[in-house]
């Protein structure tokens, strides 16, 4: 594990070390630590714990929502996947929106029939899943079933997609800053790139000192090699370089051949942040001649630089907090920026983690509602049955509604032809011009004439009158005098359709004129 390597390291800066060139020990701490970030480049992300995605219990739900569906609704996917599909369907589908939904969703919802018909006998899949047995069982659970599914469905999407940042976007994202980290700005292989990974591979004096820092495994050439093509000043046995050639990744190898051998390890955002926390930490100081602080690794010339030759080879690095964060502690460092981005990203992963778990949980808890509706039993409750008492009213009611009263006046037989035109539209009957006052009866007052449209005149006989019914309605009642009180000597006759709808009955001024006055 990394533990380790930054345990060994911590050890080796602590002994005496006298196999190390001829220079102080802080070079072969330098050496470690950056041989740490090196064995990066060979390990991988700790996986995230994510759960499982699988398709099982959303598929069972869609059989449990297709179920309860209307039976009609069922019929459309029958036949199964491979005869029934939306290729040989959408024809029909009709215009848009019909063509992109059934297009998105017909095929799925073959599958979920197939899913509902699926076995036989005891073993079939309605035999393990028995519907609700009543239609209003049915309906009720439809309607829960299918809202949740929809919720299930959403939630399944983002679930999707936060797995994918847990375990594929973010880690990939760490893995190929760490790469950078090592081998340079830019790199997408796991390999010295001689571009990249140093400023100049052919002579220490422009390719280290003040130009270092662009990877960890060119820091190392820095730190360890000088202006001579073989020297090293890290390790008894020195590392060839090629400084009078061309640094390649054979030299990568060799320094590779040096380092710890690190076991396999996994690293975190946590790991990754104690280590950055340790390189800031190693990072020394030294003043120039104009007393300006330069932060190094390696050994200087104790005056804030560094030529190459044997004791004075180092990287030195800029400081400046207006361009980099308290994440790099102000340091303007490429591989050390990419550190932390790599942290950054595994943050994020962790991040995504939890999230796809809260997420699976509330898909649990909705598909367990859909079971619970699908099983309840409250709904199931067959229709009650009716009571001979209830079947005899019913039966009743039936008849009285046959034969209630038909509406009296409607037609034009009821309204005689001397007295109004009928309007066999509107049904009413208008006055003959210049009729607005109908002739009396013979023998009569105008007060007293006598009452059309199938009533009789009851004169003054108030008892008679008011027995005067049809199917429970009054066709005559003694009408009041002008003061508000009742005039004993005269009635009044009361159709039908002036007792259902007065406002009508003052409309019809030509059925006025044939109202007793």
């Amino acid at each position: 594990m990394l533990f380790r390597c930054l345990t060994v390291f911590l050890l080796f800066i602590a002994a005496e070390q006298q196999t190390i060139a001829t220079v102080q020990k802080e070079k072969g701490g330098d050496f470690q630590l950056l041989c740490t970030i090196v064995a990066l480049a060979d390990a991988d992300p700790e996986p995230a714990e994510v759960p499982d995605l699988s398709d099982d219990k959303i598929q069972h739900i869609r059989a449990l929502n297709m179920s309860t569906a209307d039976d009609k609704w069922q019929e459309v996917f029958k036949g199964g996947s491979a005869a029934n599909k939306w290729e040989i369907k959408q024809q029909k589908a009709g215009p848009e929106p019909f063509q992109t939904h059934w297009a998105a969703t017909y095929d799925n919802w073959v599958k979920d029939k197939e899913k509902v018909d699926s076995g036989s006998g005891v073993t079939s899949w309605l035999a393990q899943n028995p519907r609700p047995i009543t239609a209003e069982g049915q309906r009720a659970a439809s309607e829960k079933i299918n809202a949740t599914l929809n919720r299930i469905l959403s939630l399944q999407t983002a679930l999707r997609s936060k797995i994918t940042e847990a375990k594929e976007t973010n880690p990939n994202e760490a893995k190929a800053e760490v790469v950078q980290a090592v081998y340079g700005t830019g790199v997408t292989a796991a390999k010295f790139d001689g571009a990249k990974s140093i400023a100049n591979t052919g002579t220490w004096g422009s390719g280290c000192g003040e130009h270092g820092g662009k990877s960890a495994i060119g820091d190392i050439m820095c730190i360890c090699g000088t202006s001579g093509e073989t020297a090293d000043q890290c390790n008894s046995v020195g590392v060839s370089f090629k400084w009078n050639g061309n640094n390649d990744d054979t030299v990568e190898t060799a320094i590779k051949a040096k380092c710890p051998k690190a076991q396999a390890a996994k690293y975190t955002a946590a790991t990754l942040h104690r280590l950055i926390s340790t390189v800031t930490a190693r990072i020394r100081y030294d003043k120039k001649a104009d007393n300006s602080i330069v932060p190094y690794l390696g050994k200087t010339d104790n005056s804030g630089s560094c030529s190459g030759a044997d004791g004075q080879s180092c990287v030195i690095y800029t400081f400046d907090t207006s361009k980099n964060d308290a994440s790099t502690a102000g340091f303007d460092i490429p591989w050390l920026k990419h550190l932390v981005g790599a942290a950054n990203a595994l943050e994020k992963t962790e991040k995504a983690a939890q999230q796809a778990n809260k997420l699976s949980e509330q898909i649990n808890d909705l598909e367990e509602t859909c079971e619970e509706a699908y099983k309840a039993k409250r709904y199931n409750r067959e229709p009650a049955q009716a009571t001979k008492q209830d079947a005899a009213t019913s039966t009743a009611e039936k008849t009285k509604q046959k034969t209630q009263c038909p509406r009296k006046n409607t037609t034009a037989e009821e309204f005689p032809e001397a007295h109004c035109d009928y309007d066999t539209k509107t049904q009413e009957c208008k006055a003959k011009p210049g009729t607005g006052n109908a002739a009396t009866g013979a023998g009569q007052t105008p007060k007293e004439r006598a009452a059309t449209n199938g009533s009789t005149k009851h004169g003054t006989d108030k008892a008679v009158c008011e027995n005067d019914k049809t199917c429970d309605k009054r066709n005559c009642a003694f009408r009041k005098d002008k003061d508000n009180g009742p005039d004993q000597e005269k009635e009044m006759y009361r159709s039908g359709s002036f007792l259902i709808n007065k406002k009508l009955a003052l409309r019809m001024d030509a059925f006025m004129s044939l109202i007793a006055l």
